[in-house]
């Protein structure tokens, strides 16, 4: 069952990719973004993380995009217990419904090395999932030597193998781009576990765009 989901998901990510490269009009936008996440309640969790990713549009007649399909990758490690304890691939297709709103599903599979419910246990397995993200964004200043954007967002996951959402997160931060190519990143999460406690982290991240 495990490796049909995961053919499944390859197919899938394989198929968006191409028929993007084929027949959708936008050249796709590459980001590399570095990541490192602070758990201000458990002790033993800092995380820090890698994710290639890569923007394609679909637009109209107009040339106004109608869908953005981002193929991505993503690796985490825990450099307290210094294990790799997320991998994952997948892919999101979204769309902005208004310039301020965005509303993506995506589908991944991950490989865990560490049960994100219970810190002090590790669960060796491989899973699928499908997460919906809804992001709100606004400029909050824009001058001629900086540029601070503010955003909110939520991600609520559905785990396939185990047949239910396990995990609902909050979060906003701000976004200060240093150039057209360097944007960095200051984040609070909350991450609410389904039926485990809750946490809460602080990150921090840069994301260099080609």
């Amino acid at each position: 069952m495990r490796t049909k989901v995961l053919s499944l998901v390859f197919l899938i990510v394989f198929i968006c990719a191409s028929v993007s490269f084929a027949a959708w009009d936008k050249k796709p936008v590459l980001r590399f973004k570095q990541l490192y996440h602070y758990d201000t309640r458990h002790s033993g969790h800092r995380i820090i993380s890698e994710r290639v990713s890569s923007a394609f549009n679909y637009l109209d007649e107009e040339n106004r995009p109608l869908l953005v399909l981002t193929p991505f990758f993503e690796i985490c490690r825990n450099i307290e217990k210094d294990v790799w304890n997320r991998k994952e691939i997948g892919s999101e297709i979204g769309k902005d419904i208004v310039p301020w709103f965005y509303i993506g599903e995506s589908l991944q599979y991950v490989w865990l090395n560490e049960d994100y419910r219970w810190y002090g246990v590790y669960e060796k397995r491989s899973y699928a999932e499908a997460e919906t993200r809804l992001v709100f964004s606004h400029n909050l200043i824009k001058t001629k030597f900086i540029t601070i954007n503010g955003f909110a967002f939520e991600e609520y996951t559905y785990d396939f193998n185990e047949g239910e959402a396990i995990r609902n997160e909050v979060a906003g931060g701000i976004i200060i781009p240093v150039n057209k190519n360097i944007e960095t990143e200051i984040t609070w999460r909350h991450i609410d576990p389904i039926h485990y406690y809750d946490m809460d982290s602080v990150e921090a991240s840069v994301t260099f765009v080609f």
